[in-house]
């Protein structure tokens, strides 16, 4: 068995996201095979198998940071994997055991959601307002129509330049709007491979109420009515609308001549609605899973740690967003 290890790729670069796995637990994998894209502030970069086998265990979630020279998983051979001491708990403890692993889970939604209100912005961030320099060749235009001397068929010329320039949008926009689109759409891909991650997450903690029979009719409604499948309808309906949209927005400023800003903006705002909705939906499911967590003394010091880490992750998502902002401007 041996670590599969995030490498050092400079000095300037001490940790990484995790993108996505490209290899699941328990598939198999050759050495030097990519198993998982990370990305930092400068790159995005894949991850080898160090060595043939299986993949035996994945060590972080997607979103999660892990630091340079650190583990993000093990690769060995099938039926290897790490020892596991067994203990006998009762039953209220194992319940607080459970709890602990969904106060992880929501930490982990929480972070979600802000990653899906940067995706957001960054869609909302493309202009199709008139520039100032188009504003200022229709003014021009404008005194030439208001010249009496001009015949009527250079009149009519004028006339359709002027129209055009206020009505379709700008090479510049186009490609702005081209390179957000190809970048949302990347960040919806990695979202929904979360929210599926925290969907499977979930039914392993139900199976463990159910096999130690502390599983009641009312944990079956908060998890599968209260989360489970309310998460399940955002990966199977939700996030692929909301793809869709982006997709024709985008088919749209490509292979159209002249798009119309009219309409580039009316779809641009067909998907801020559906990122509205997304995220309404989605700030429903977190509270549910605040609502269900209990208080006892060591749920309220993971608390404590957990409010901690949020705001350090809201800390950095501000400085993500103003970095957006800024190289946007």
């Amino acid at each position: 068995m041996q670590n599969v290890i995030l490498p050092s790729m400079g000095f300037a670069i001490l940790n990484a996201v995790i993108v996505q796995w490209l290899k699941n637990e328990g598939e198999p994998v050759r050495k030097e095979e990519p198993i998982v894209e990370v990305e930092t502030d400068k790159l995005t970069y894949e991850v080898m198998a160090p060595i043939d086998g299986v993949l035996l265990q994945q060590l972080y979630g997607v979103g999660e940071t892990v630091e340079v020279n650190k583990p993000l998983a093990t690769v060995g051979q099938a039926g290897q994997g790490p020892r596991w001491t067994l203990e006998i708990v009762t039953p209220e403890r194992l319940r607080s055991l459970l709890e602990v692993r969904e106060i992880t889970l929501r930490q982990r939604f929480d972070v979600l959601i802000g990653e899906v209100e940067l995706t957001k912005k960054l869609l909302e961030t493309v202009a199709f307002e008139a520039t100032e320099d188009v504003i200022e060749e229709v003014e021009k235009l404008t005194t030439l129509l208001n010249e009496p001397s001009r015949d009527v068929k250079n009149r009519e010329e004028l006339t359709e330049k002027r129209k055009t320039l206020l009505e379709t949008v700008s090479k510049e926009q186009r490609e702005v709007g081209q390179y957000n689109i190809s970048r949302s759409l990347r960040d919806t891909q990695k979202e929904t491979y979360e929210i599926q991650t925290i969907i499977a997450s979930f039914r392993l903690i139900r199976a463990e109420m159910v096999n130690n029979r502390v599983f009641t009719t009312d944990d079956e409604t908060r998890f599968d009515g209260g989360i489970v499948f309310p998460l399940q309808e955002l990966v199977d309906t939700d996030f692929p609308y909301a793809d869709e949209l982006i997709k024709k927005w985008g088919a749209m400023l490509e292979t159209s001549d002249k798009p119309l800003r009219n309409v580039a903006m009316e779809q641009q705002q067909d998907i801020v609605t559906q990122f509205n909705t997304l995220l309404k939906k989605m700030a429903t499911i977190r509270d549910r899973m605040v609502s269900m967590e209990s208080f006892n003394e060591t749920i309220d010091i993971l608390r404590a740690i957990l409010r901690q880490q949020q705001q350090i992750r809201q800390e950095t998502l501000e400085e993500k967003n103003k970095r957006l902002k800024d190289l946007l401007e």
